[in-house]
């Protein structure tokens, strides 16, 4: 019983430090995210396209269009 009142606990503190974390950055200007945001595309994006490669491969959808 004991480990699941820490578990909820440890899940109040995350919810709080990802909505804190959410309204921080819908506040911030545009100007200052974007640079912020050029990364995290460069990041996401190939490994998006990676995942919808593998997916297509699994599936025999060998053509790109």
């Amino acid at each position: 019983m004991e480990k699941n009142k820490r578990t909820g606990v440890i899940g109040i503190i995350i919810t709080i430090i990802i909505l804190t974390t959410l309204v921080i950055v819908t506040n911030l200007e545009a100007g200052a995210f974007s640079g912020a945001e050029n990364v995290f595309t460069r990041i996401v994006m190939p490994i998006q396209n990676g995942i919808t490669s593998l997916r297509n491969r699994m599936e025999r959808k060998y053509s790109i269009f």
